[in-house]
């Protein structure tokens, strides 16, 4: 370490300047300077980033029930819907947990709706059965679906389906078309028997009706009317000639005719005819594209039972799931639900052991 003339110091050191010999040289070195201290990398997680990892979370948890309290599960139909641990489900009727009950449900409601209108008739009672559906366009149908020739024009029944965006529209303008057009016809069914005479205070209506999917992939209309007394004979031919004109009016398309109905279903009595409006309870509790169906048209009506005809079966959707309950709670599975002393008499009848009085001697 020398000192410059300056006052500031200055090391030394060996430099080899070849030749085989070494020797000392005056170098002058600048002091270094202070070494940064080098900081922690850390990354900051885009909104993108954050997002997909709680997807992830969620997934992970569905799948393994992590973070789940002590009174939460999962429900048992598959569904993914978190529910309180004391409920058996979820509730909602798509869900693999809840249809077939509630397939059974719809069934014992049509059923006993037909039921307590050949009571009111007895053997005489006879029905209508009539259909509804979308109307068709040459445009609709999805040609890559097409099992048949090039030549032959395509159909329902021939296995074509219509482009999934045309099915998706007409679901979701079904339900205010069919509302409309029925309330269309039965008002000017009921309009023309004014003017024909007929001074009766409550005029006829439809008894029940049923949704389905074709097999082209859009709704159609199944529905019931009365065909017994004279007055609903009188109102049934007036409603299926004004139903075409309200179809077409409200972008509807085929309907049944009068005479067309009376044929097929006329001679046969409403109990006889139950099992066919209500076949749709089968698919739903049988079929694996059920739950599609339902899931499709999910906030929808997919039947319908006129309430005075409820009100004389007694027997409503309601009554049907508490009569199941009351059963399991009579096993011994569930608590005994609560309900009102007009719900457990309506529940009683469909329970209980029909007594019939013993025969005179």
């Amino acid at each position: 370490m020398l000192t410059r003339e300056d006052g500031e110091s200055v090391r030394l050191r060996s430099v080899g300047l070849g030749g085989g010999s070494d020797q000392l040289s005056l170098i002058e070195v600048e002091p270094s300077p202070g070494r940064r201290r080098r900081t922690k990398y850390v990354h900051v997680h885009t909104p993108e980033e954050l997002a997909a990892f709680e997807r992830s979370k969620a997934i992970s948890a569905q799948i393994r029930g992590d973070g789940l309290s002590e009174d939460e599960k999962w429900c048992p139909g598959g569904c993914g819907k978190l529910i309180r641990r004391e409920r058996r489900s979820c509730g909602r009727r798509w869900c693999d947990a809840v249809r077939p009950s509630w397939a059974a449900s719809f069934r014992s409601v049509i059923h006993a709706a037909l039921d307590a209108y050949c009571e009111l008739y007895g053997s005489e009672a006879k029905v209508l059965q009539g259909v509804l559906t979308c109307t068709a366009e040459p445009w609709w149908w999805d040609k890559s679906k097409c099992t048949h020739p090039p030549d032959v024009p395509c159909s329902g029944p021939l296995g074509c389906r219509v482009l999934d965006s045309v099915a998706e529209e007409q679901r979701r303008l079904w339900s205010a078309r069919r509302h409309e057009t029925l309330n269309a016809a039965r008002t000017a069914a009921i309009r023309q028997l004014r003017r024909e005479g007929w001074t009766e205070e409550k005029m006829p209506s439809l008894l029940l009706w049923v949704l389905e999917d074709q097999s082209r992939g859009v709704p159609h209309l199944h529905f019931v009317l009365g065909h017994t007394t004279a007055l609903e004979k009188a109102f049934a031919r007036t409603f299926f000639r004004e139903l075409k004109s309200a179809a077409y009016a409200h972008g509807l398309g085929h309907t049944s005719t009068y005479e067309k109905a009376v044929l097929e279903q006329g001679k046969y009595e409403a109990r006889r005819l139950r099992n066919y409006v209500s076949k749709l309870a089968s698919y739903l509790s049988k079929s694996d594209s059920a739950a599609a169906f339902l899931f499709r048209h999910s906030g929808e009506r997919v039947f319908y039972v006129a309430p005075w005809l409820s009100a004389v079966s007694g027997v409503t959707m309601t009554i049907a799931r508490l009569s199941r309950r009351v059963w399991a709670a009579r096993k011994g599975l569930i608590e005994m639900p609560k309900m009102t002393a007009e719900q457990e008499a309506l529940v009683a009848l469909l329970l209980d052991p029909v007594v019939c009085a013993p025969n005179a001697p």
